[in-house]
């Protein structure tokens, strides 16, 4: 009983640690958003996630100037699948 205990409260905290943003793909350099994954500020608007084609593409979050936040999929710009977050 101890080791099932141990072994779920391992594999919760592992999940729970694995809950940041994170990607396969490589930081975007300098302006070059491109199959990338990096953060875009503009007009006090950030978007932090995937790129392709130097649109907002794959898992990100977006925050709006007013604070607003949404977390989800995205896919060339436009949200799919999204979570809106306060």
């Amino acid at each position: 009983m101890k080791n099932l205990t141990a072994t779920i409260c391992l594999t919760i905290a592992l999940l729970l640690g694995s809950v940041g943003v994170s990607s396969a793909l490589p930081q975007c350099s300098s302006g070059q958003y491109d199959n990338c994954f990096g953060t875009f500020t503009y007009n006090g608007e950030t978007y932090v996630g995937e790129f392709r084609d130097y649109k907002n593409h794959g898992q990100g979050t977006y925050t709006s100037a007013n604070g607003n936040k949404y977390v989800g999929e995205w896919r060339d710009a436009g949200r799919k699948i999204w979570q809106r977050l306060r």
